[in-house]
């Protein structure tokens, strides 16, 4: 599931550019390091 828009995103860059700034949520923090982030969620 896509956290970043509605549908399936194959390619981030169709919905974000480079440097943009975006809020997001933390949705996991996994032992090994690994984040969960949701735009969607915000």
């Amino acid at each position: 599931m896509s956290e970043v828009a509605e549908e399936y995103v194959d390619d981030i860059r169709k919905y974000l550019k480079e440097q943009q700034t975006v809020r997001v949520k933390v949705l996991d923090i996994k032992e090994n390091g690994k984040i969960s982030l949701s735009i969607k969620k915000v």
